[in-house]
């Protein structure tokens, strides 16, 4: 997962899975559990996070276990806001 930050109401996701990934019916299998594992782990970094989220998929998308990919985003989301800066309060008086 690669994350971009940018001021947005609302996460933004996107996949790269093309056609080394598998046949048309893989391919949307992979992008709907991307999809679903995203939707249940992203309320867990809501406030923190904004911006987007770039999942260049693998055929390991198909085999994985649905709570190991939630924990594997999870974990990406804490590495993101681990390295973001941190957040400004606004222009202070001097």
């Amino acid at each position: 997962m690669t994350y971009l930050p940018a001021e947005t109401r609302h996460p933004q996701l996107a996949m790269a899975i093309g056609r080394r990934f598998g046949n048309a019916v893989e391919r949307n299998l992979g992008r709907r559990r991307v999809r679903a594992a995203f939707a249940e782990a992203w309320p867990t970094r809501a406030p923190a996070l904004e911006g987007v989220f770039l999942v260049t998929g693998t055929r390991a998308l198909l085999t994985m276990p649905f709570n190991r990919l939630v924990e594997s985003m999870i974990g990406c989301f804490d590495q993101f806001e681990s390295q973001a800066p941190a957040a400004s309060t606004g222009p202070t008086a001097s």
